[in-house]
């Protein structure tokens, strides 16, 4: 979060850079904040997302806060995301290779008859 503002009516206004932060998981952040405080979206001049965050009437809480709780959850979020880009290749060749062995070979050749004499020699 490049900004953290404070406001005289109570709410508290977050600036997430487009370049570090992608939008789906700024609002993806805001949904789960949903229940602590109520949150605004909006795009800045240069295309950065703006959170603003403002408390739920008769509801305690502080919203710095909640405004670092978001922080931390968009912040796991996009750690989370560049993980997931870097081994998904890595997953997608498990993925096949299980497949591929679940996947029925050629057939086994049938059974031979095998008297029970041989069954007792050995």
């Amino acid at each position: 979060m490049s900004h953290l503002t404070p406001s005289a009516d109570g709410s508290i206004t977050l600036v997430a850079d487009r370049r570090v932060y992608p939008r789906a998981l700024v609002k993806q952040t805001a949904a789960v904040m949903t229940s602590r405080c109520h949150l605004h979206l909006d795009l800045n001049d240069r295309g950065d997302v703006v959170a603003t965050l403002t408390p739920i009437r008769g509801q305690a809480g502080d919203l710095r806060d909640a405004a670092g709780t978001f922080a931390n959850i968009l912040l796991a979020e996009v750690v989370r995301e560049n993980l997931d880009a870097q081994t998904q290749a890595a997953r997608n060749l498990l993925v096949a290779r299980a497949l591929d062995g679940a996947l029925p070979g050629p057939a086994a050749p049938p059974p031979r008859d095998t008297p029970m004499e041989e069954l007792d020699e050995g």
